[in-house]
């Protein structure tokens, strides 16, 4: 427990720092589609929200409770949905096309329209319409003969 504000402060940057350490080798175990621009943002935002906190205890088992975080981070203690919490959804940062073009910028540019036309749903439906009228077609077909 820190005896002071100062040795808390001097804690919680160690920590901050050894997450910032901890992220790209996280991001790569894990396969996160996250960029770790911005999963070092998603950790800055984590430290920002609890700045204002003067309680020493509170400070204590918030850095107790993130240390063991990061602990199971770095041992691979953690499962993939767990990290994906942690650092949050692809949505928050960018939208499908800029994710394929930033992955895989040698990509066509109709496979990225292709891909993310398909991942909104759109395109899911009416590829179940298409399956119903070709269906409803080939069985009246059947029932003619």
């Amino acid at each position: 427990m820190p005896k002071d504000l100062n040795e808390a402060r001097k804690r919680v940057l160690l920590l901050y720092a050894n997450w910032l350490r901890v992220v790209p080798r996280a991001v790569d175990m894990y396969r996160l589609d996250t960029p770790i621009e911005h999963a070092r943002k998603k950790i800055r935002s984590w430290f920002e929200a609890n700045r204002d906190i003067t309680d020493l205890k509170l400070i204590h088992n918030l850095t107790v409770k993130s240390t063991m975080d990061l602990i199971e981070v770095h041992n691979r203690w953690s499962q993939r949905p767990h990290m994906l919490r942690l650092f949050g959804d692809l949505h928050e940062y960018a939208s499908g096309k800029q994710l394929l073009r930033n992955k895989h910028p040698e990509m066509p540019e109709f496979v990225v329209d292709f891909l993310t036309q398909s991942s909104s749903g759109n395109a899911n439906t009416n590829l179940k319409k298409t399956r119903q009228n070709g269906s409803s077609s080939t069985n009246q077909t059947t029932l003619a003969k």
